[in-house]
């Protein structure tokens, strides 16, 4: 949990709206967006905090923090967020190597990267299974957790938009206490 949300404090995400995306992105909290009628979620909006980042690596016993960031930079955007990244990351001793591959040779061992960049914004009622689950096809951070798994389960099984956006809400608030995802900005 330290690392992941060390990774989130590092990204300046205004850079990213700004130079990655030319402005025509909007700042991310580190949720799928999918446009699902529950909204934004209720949690503080995350900001580069370097030291905090260095702080929380050092906790968890990683102050001098090594990884490869793979993507295929098939969407605009997603190659200058990777970079912009480990441009940050080195301000405080964190070295992440960018490693940019063909499509092809990305998909050919999609899910098994230890740490991947992904432009996927599906809805978020599908794209939460998809993205939150334990062993799931886009669970870039290979996640595991019983508490997200079930609330995962109950939104399967909860029918009605009220009541979803209740679960809904809860998994939201869960990716952010966790650090799961890592979404700097939104086209």
């Amino acid at each position: 949990v330290r690392v992941r949300r060390a990774i989130q404090l590092i990204i300046d995400r205004n850079k990213v709206m700004r130079n990655g995306y030319l402005g025509l992105a909007r700042i991310g909290n580190d949720y799928m967006a999918g446009g699902d009628a529950c909204g934004p979620p209720a949690v503080p909006q995350l900001k580069q905090d370097l030291p905090k980042a260095k702080q929380l690596l050092a906790q968890a016993g990683y102050p001098d923090l090594k990884v490869t960031l793979t993507t295929d930079g098939a969407f605009a955007g997603m190659k200058q967020t990777a970079e912009i990244l480990a441009q940050d990351a080195a301000k405080i001793g964190v070295e992440i190597k960018v490693q940019i591959l063909p499509v092809g040779a990305f998909l050919n061992k999609w899910g098994e990267w230890p740490m991947y960049l992904n432009a996927n914004d599906p809805p978020f009622i599908v794209g939460a299974f998809n993205h939150y689950a334990t062993g799931a096809v886009n669970n870039a951070q290979n996640y595991s957790s019983p508490k997200m798994d079930g609330l995962l389960k109950q939104l399967e099984r909860t029918g009605g938009e009220a009541k979803q956006c209740a679960v809904i809400r809860r998994i939201h608030k869960l990716v952010h206490e966790e650090g799961i995802s890592g979404v700097p900005a939104v086209p």
